[in-house]
């Protein structure tokens, strides 16, 4: 039996290695280690996390890396050292770690990716198209595939909504940023997250009437988790997120502080904008047209196209990491 090691340090990560194991019948492959690494490591840290995980790793023939791309330095950096395949899933920047000046390293760092990519035991796939593109042109890095490797959330039908009311979760652009348009055209709302009550789950969320979203990152986690259970995302048009991006000061974007041809891109293959996961969204391109949008909604037909696009992905994402873990 193939015995694969999970570390990792995100429990989203994890749900979504452990119910791909589920799909592929491999469960009992999967050991999964929670680690305390630094966002940052550094060349001589990784040999100094090498020498504690040595040994451990010696029964496994699989390391997987989903949370940060920093996390498998160490592996790589000793990859003579171990028989193991490295499979790097990248969920966000893959030089995610490098904040202020690190001197050189970066370069040391992008030499090693660089080189161990095109290593045949090393397999580097992505989650979404911009940190994949990001990976390539900042990095030189090479995939297994051309296309990203979209999450595999487990699929739930929970029914119609009980509550008329959107979801909202306060992250990344504060609410109270754009909470008086809300109140001002009657859209009735309950808050959720950092400085407000906490959600239970997933089927919490399916209570209500969709999600009033406003995208802060090219991906994350909850998308398609939120996607499986078949809830309703409403968020700004492209055009409309990208105008705000550019000429406000109040909306916020992880990738708002990279070159205008970056920020372009980041905003242009982000997850909430891919043609062909346009279903699973309802755009609209102003207050007034997020009024009209809900009201106008075909809620069932709108969940049911949903369902059949997550149905699809997941089929295709099994797919290659079948294919990955040469099943």
């Amino acid at each position: 039996m193939t015995k694969i090691l999970h570390i990792t340090n995100h429990q989203g990560t994890t749900k979504n290695l452990e119910n791909i194991c589920v799909q592929l019948h491999i469960s009992e492959n999967l050991t999964t280690q929670t680690c305390n690494f630094p966002y940052y490591i550094s060349q001589e840290s990784a040999n100094h996390i090498w020498e504690q995980y040595a040994t451990r790793i010696r029964d496994f023939q699989i390391l997987v890396f989903t949370d940060t791309t920093m996390y498998a330095r160490p592996f790589l950096q000793n990859l003579d050292k171990h028989s193991a395949t490295i499979i790097i899933y990248i969920t966000n920047r893959y030089d995610w770690g490098f904040f202020g000046n690190h001197g050189d390293d970066i370069v040391l760092y992008n030499d090693l990716y660089k080189v161990a990519s095109s290593n045949s035991r090393v397999i580097i796939c992505a989650d979404n198209r911009y940190d994949q593109w990001w990976a390539k042109w900042a990095g030189g890095l090479h995939f297994r595939y051309n296309d990203c490797i979209r999450l595999v959330p487990k699929i739930h039908d929970y029914g119609e909504p009980c509550s008329q009311k959107l979801f909202i979760y306060n992250r990344g652009t504060h609410v109270r940023n754009y909470v008086d348009e809300l109140l001002c055209r009657g859209v009735q709302y309950d808050i959720y997250g950092p400085d407000y009550e906490m959600y239970i789950d997933n089927a919490h969320i399916a209570e209500y009437t969709g999600i009033l979203h406003l995208p802060y990152q090219t991906n994350i986690q909850s998308l398609w988790e939120n996607l499986g259970c078949g809830n309703i995302y409403f968020i700004p048009s492209k055009s409309l997120m990208t105008q705000w991006v550019l000429e406000t000061q109040w909306y916020y974007w992880e990738e708002r502080s990279k070159p205008r041809e970056v920020l372009l891109m980041s905003i242009d293959l982000a997850e909430w904008y891919q043609p062909d996961l346009a279903e699973c969204f309802v755009y609209f391109d102003d207050w007034e047209d997020l009024v009209k949008k809900i009201e106008n909604l075909d809620r069932r037909a709108k969940k049911q196209a949903i369902r059949e696009r997550v149905l699809q992905s997941n089929e295709d994402g099994l797919a290659k990491w079948k294919s990955i873990f040469n099943i």
